[in-house]
């Protein structure tokens, strides 16, 4: 029967990592001495996300990896003698998939915490084994930030500029034969332009690059006259 259900959140830089510790006892009966069956099912959940200009996030992809799981036993003492059952914990974590000191160090003390109290509480009812269910959901979250590749960008091309190499305008031609598009609502892949961060106007009339991402006309027409480079996503234009 399940007993309690827990989550831990542990921050870390670009990623999420959401642990639900779901734990539940089953009845045994042996003439040995009582031990603890743990088992650890881990899945891995991987999201690509972009972040515009606004601040807006939006999910693009999402995929689930197979699930993983592995099972071992250790005696009640175990728990109870500091690092040894955290040793233990961190090695079967790590050989389905989950890495890092901290995450390990969290997950660890999570499950000798619960495992204590599970043994406490049962031990005197005469069970000869304690069974410990651990369901791990790890999600990665692969960020790309318009607003930071937008800023290197910019940066990389003053520097250029003062340089005076690497920076190659496109030709009149392919700026004069970009698509224009009429602005609604809903109908481009932004709302504002990336180079000047002013929003477009509804029936306005925009450029789109052939990589999809779109700009103000004159914005990107005075881009392209220094730079043959997307301001986003380094998309080369002919020179």
């Amino acid at each position: 029967m399940a007993i309690e259900s827990a989550i831990i959140q542990l921050p870390f830089e670009r990623q999420r990592r959401t642990i639900t510790v779901n734990p539940s006892l089953q009845l045994a009966s042996s003439a040995t001495s009582p031990m603890i069956n743990i088992e650890f099912i881990v899945r891995h959940k991987f999201q690509w996300v972009i972040r515009g200009v606004n601040g807006a996030s939006t999910l693009v992809h999402e995929r689930l990896s197979p699930t993983l799981g592995i099972r071992f036993f250790l005696p009640p003492r175990y728990f109870f003698e500091g690092d040894s059952s955290q040793s233990i914990i961190r090695e079967m974590l790590w050989k389905v998939g989950i890495n890092g000191r901290l995450r390990l160090l969290s997950i660890g003390g999570a499950v000798q915490s619960f495992a204590q109290e599970m043994i406490l509480s049962e031990s005197k009812m005469g069970r000869n084994e304690l069974f410990l269910l651990v369901e791990i959901e790890v999600l990665n979250v692969m960020l790309y930030d318009e607003r930071v590749a937008l800023e290197r960008i910019l940066r990389e091309s003053e520097e250029n500029a003062r340089e005076g190499y690497g920076v190659v305008p496109a030709s009149k031609s392919s700026i004069e034969a970009l698509q224009m598009v009429l602005f609604e609502d809903g109908n481009a892949s932004s709302e504002d332009c990336r180079i000047c961060l002013e929003e477009f106007e509804a029936g306005s009339w925009i450029s789109r690059m052939p990589c999809s991402h779109v700009f103000h006309r004159d914005c990107l027409t005075q881009w392209l006259s220094q730079s043959h480079y997307c301001p986003l996503c380094r998309f080369e234009m002919p020179t």
